[in-house]
């Protein structure tokens, strides 16, 4: 890893494949996206809450679990209509189906599962939010930033493009999932690793 003077202290990543300038025309959402993450990940080089956070419109980041840092009022956090983004639907919880009006404000959570369970458990209203799931399948070959025992594991920005392309008209899911990719291939060439151009231009979310 180069030294932090040698990276953009706005995108993090290192200056020769900076963000930057992709970051110009940020992307308009019927959601409010309030992005709540765990301390540990704002350290990480591949962490995409940040980049998230840039590119769209309408998006708020706070961070959490920070030792010595103020604690954030997380439930205050929870904008009236939010659904929750989370990977386990299941409980009873209710789903956003497919066609339905998008909510007004989508929480997501961007920390490793067992951070997020807790997160969720420890705080009841953001556990007592309607869950949205992503549906499950096959998708198709993607480079990946972090090793995962579970290869459908996604990261955060790219949850985010997938829930946009599901529940809202217009091409802001396409359009963010094109900036997860130059991020995972900007990321990836820093260290030497080739990612297809094809693969970064096509932008599709399945």
């Amino acid at each position: 890893m180069l030294p932090s003077e040698e990276r953009c202290p706005r995108c993090t990543v290192q200056i020769a494949y900076c963000m930057c300038p992709h970051l110009e025309s940020p992307i308009e959402t019927h959601a409010h996206v309030v992005i709540v993450r765990h301390a540990r990940e704002k350290l990480r080089p591949t962490n995409t809450a940040a980049i998230a956070a840039m590119t769209l419109a309408r998006a708020t980041l706070a961070d959490y679990g920070e030792i010595g840092a103020p604690v954030i009022d997380i439930d205050g956090l929870i904008p009236e209509g939010a659904w929750l983004l989370y990977p386990d639907a299941r409980e009873g919880a209710s789903l956003v189906v497919r066609g339905a009006p998008p909510p007004s404000a989508l929480m997501v959570l961007d920390g490793t599962w067992s951070q997020t369970q807790r997160l969720v458990r420890r705080h009841p209203r953001l556990g007592m939010l309607p869950r949205c799931a992503l549906p499950p399948g096959p998708r198709e070959w993607r480079p990946h930033l972090r090793h995962s025992d579970d290869p459908d594991r996604l990261l955060t920005m790219e949850a985010i493009a997938i829930y946009l392309a599901l529940h809202e008209p217009g091409d802001a899911g396409a359009r963010l999932m094109k900036m997860h990719r130059r991020f995972v291939a900007a990321t990836l060439a820093s260290r030497g690793q080739f990612v297809p151009p094809r693969w970064v231009e096509t932008g599709a979310t399945t």
